[in-house]
């Protein structure tokens, strides 16, 4: 039941960072800002896959190592990172804004597997 909050928080996160940013234009205004909601991202991708397999043991990880379970979540933390970067690579492509750099690539990466590292740390403590 814990691990439903810490869902349910994280996404609150990501919605709420990302609609400030958007609405706000948190984004244009703070550079770094950016980093924040990748970071949020990273949590509660992780925190949706431990979830997964806490309340599905079919869905869980290989075994009951605690480790192995940590690096399976951050690793499906940054494939779904991965896949979001080619998003927002082809949306850039496909609307002519501006495309983002290698740098800017590799921060959002690092903070969404960051943030997945973090929720699976808290995660499996809780547990």
């Amino acid at each position: 039941m814990r691990l439903n909050y810490l869902v349910l928080f994280t996404l609150l996160a990501v919605l709420i960072a990302h609609g400030a940013g958007l609405f706000m234009g948190l984004y244009a205004q703070y550079h770094n800002f950016d980093m924040l909601v990748h970071f949020l991202g990273g949590t509660f991708t992780a925190s949706v896959f431990i979830s997964t397999a806490a309340r599905h043991p079919k869905f869980s990880f290989i075994g009951q190592n605690k480790w192995v379970n940590i690096i399976v979540a951050v690793a499906l933390t940054v494939l779904v990172g991965v896949l979001w970067e080619f998003f927002e690579f082809y949306v850039g492509v496909w609307t002519g804004l501006p495309s983002q750099t290698y740098t800017d690539t590799l921060s959002d990466l690092f903070f969404d597997t960051i943030g997945g590292l973090s929720s699976s740390l808290i995660a499996f403590i809780v547990l």
